[in-house]
């Protein structure tokens, strides 16, 4: 009876635990370099998408500034321009954006802040994060009160001490018809950002904009990113065709792609550094099979006296390989989910004032599992093959 070629395949490497052991290693190294950084590209780039679909939009974000109006014309009247091309257009979602600085407050204390009219729609566009209270539905634009959604930098300059204190709470604006608006929100506000309350545009437009100061117009709208640039020409020629094109600019204002390729540009020249360990990892499974082919050419040629073909020795040796570099691979992926485990409180004690999600792919794990046992394949075959090659007269006589 001949031994099942897995046993056997782990019994062998039982032997040669020194090469085995080395060969163990420096599959590791590449598996948890290789996954370390697919994983980190992977959470870098959603991270670098978040931070710029909060600030730009999402993508395509299409902006269209209007610096003024032609006579007969109204923000209203071009938004139910826009809204009727939006079938035509592919536009997913629009939205004008309506700034106007105000005084707001209380009697005793009043701070400058920018109210913002907009659609409700908007959070469609930008990465409107809602951390307290909720964010303006369509039954808001028809509300008696302004209904307001604040940013956390309104929040602290208007003196709440918590955003979930400022939901619910009542704050007056000097508009032109100064008027209490009611808070039923809190957005997340980018670092350094201006403070502002959000409210319906059409509220806005109800209650006017301080004497000396005039509405800043312009609308956003999301589209199809292999359509933006086609969409944006339509834009410009119907625009000019109603009259609105002088002084108007329509351009894209997101810019996710480029960044995205730039650290796909990056992440794939550390992925290749890491295929350079993992190849290097390969090779010395490789050796270790030819090693061991050798040493071991009488015990092959006992083995096919007692029973054993040629396919039994080529899938014991190549076992061996696909054994230790599978075993590697857990274990590259092991040390990698610790590594990404780390990576918040190790940049906390860099930089304090950072904070990193780091919520482990997965599918960098499955990636470094199977380069691993891919490796083994293709590092067993050569040495599996000459095993099958042995002559038996010769291996009985020990050549």
């Amino acid at each position: 009876m001949t031994m099942p070629w897995g046993r056997a395949a782990l019994e062998e490497i039982g032997v040669n635990r020194s090469r085995s052991l080395l060969a163990f290693l420096s599959v590791v190294l590449g598996v948890w370099s290789v996954t370390v950084i697919v994983a980190a590209g992977t959470i870098a780039t959603a991270a670098l998408v978040q931070n710029l679909e909060e600030t730009l939009g999402r993508p395509a974000t299409i902006s269209i500034s209007v610096t003024q109006l032609p006579p007969g014309w109204t923000d209203a009247a071009l938004r139910a321009r826009l809204s009727e091309a939006a079938g035509l257009y592919g536009i997913h979602a629009a939205s004008p954006l309506e700034s106007v600085p105000v005084v707001a407050g209380s009697s005793s204390r009043r701070q400058s802040i920018s109210l913002m009219g907009i659609a409700p729609s908007l959070d469609r566009i930008d990465e409107t994060r809602v951390i307290a209270g909720r964010w303006l539905s369509k039954p808001d634009a028809m509300a008696l009160a302004p209904m307001l959604v604040l940013n956390t930098a309104a929040v602290t300059q208007l003196g709440f001490t918590s955003s979930a204190r400022a939901v619910g709470g009542l704050i007056r604006l000097w508009t032109l018809t100064p008027v209490m608006g009611r808070v039923v929100g809190v957005v997340q506000a980018p670092p350094n950002a201006t403070a502002e309350a959000f409210m319906p545009a059409r509220v806005l437009e109800r209650w006017g904009a301080p004497v000396g100061t005039s509405l800043a117009f312009s609308y956003v709208v999301r589209v199809d990113p292999s359509a933006a640039a086609n969409t944006i020409g339509l834009m410009k020629f119907d625009l000019a065709r109603w009259g609105v094109g002088e002084g108007t600019t329509v351009q894209r204002t997101d810019q996710t792609a480029q960044f995205s390729s730039g650290l796909l540009a990056i992440q794939l020249v550390l992925a290749g550094i890491a295929g350079i360990a993992l190849l290097t990892g390969g090779m010395g499974v490789l050796n270790l099979g030819l090693v061991s082919v050798r040493e071991r050419v009488h015990e092959f040629g006992i083995r096919r006296v007692f029973g054993a073909t040629r396919w039994h020795l080529f899938v014991m040796v190549l076992a061996e390989a696909v054994v230790t570099t599978t075993a590697a691979g857990i274990a590259g992926v092991l040390l990698a989910v610790l590594s990404v485990a780390l990576l918040p409180s190790l940049l906390a004690s860099i930089s304090p004032g950072d904070s990193v999600q780091a919520s482990f792919p997965w599918g960098a794990a499955a990636i470094g599992i199977g380069l691993a046992f891919a490796l083994g394949l293709l590092a067993g075959i050569i040495p599996a093959r000459r095993a099958t090659q042995a002559d038996i007269v010769q291996a009985l006589r020990g050549n």
